[in-house]
């Protein structure tokens, strides 16, 4: 997403926005984070797809391969930070439910729970991993420009703001 879409906030400006906004809106607020989490997670299967079919490809080391790899592996690290704003905001919210008494503790934690758990069964990356054992790390290396003099990984998404 493209910021001219929408005004980022840090989550701090963003816990500070959502203190004067009603419960309708909080849930709304909610709903929006969900959705957009899924359909990260939806692009990440894709680009997840993509990565596997190069790499099973005769000529998986021609340039064009190659930076298409880099490509896909980049997406997917950045859609990762955006993922963890977009719980961390889910989490905001439901504290700010808390703050006016409206939800539990306890049901927070369920909610969260049971978020967390519908993610990592969407999520096909964590699926393969599990089949095959792997942690994904030759992945988050090359995408974190780890080992790589570039070092381009490094810092990516520092000082960006999230949506509200």
């Amino acid at each position: 997403m493209s910021s001219t879409q929408f005004p980022t906030l840090t989550l701090e400006e963003f816990k500070t926005a959502i203190q004067d906004i009603s419960q309708f809106e909080l849930e709304s607020k909610k709903n929006q984070q969900k959705h957009f989490i899924f359909k990260l997670i939806d692009t990440n299967n894709e680009l997840w797809q993509e990565i596997n079919n190069i790499k099973q490809l005769q000529d998986s080391s021609s340039f064009e391969n190659k930076e298409n790899l880099i490509l896909y592996q980049e997406t997917l690290w950045e859609n990762k930070h955006s993922l963890l704003e977009q719980i961390a905001r889910i989490e905001s919210i439901n504290d700010e439910l808390i703050r006016r008494n409206l939800i539990s503790e306890q049901d927070k934690l369920q909610e969260e729970t049971k978020l967390m758990e519908e993610i990592n069964k969407k999520d096909i990356e964590n699926e393969t991993q599990q089949k095959d054992g792997t942690e994904g790390k030759e992945e988050e290396e090359k995408a974190n420009g780890e080992g790589e003099d570039e070092g381009e990984g490094e810092g990516k998404g520092e000082g960006e703001g999230v949506y509200l």
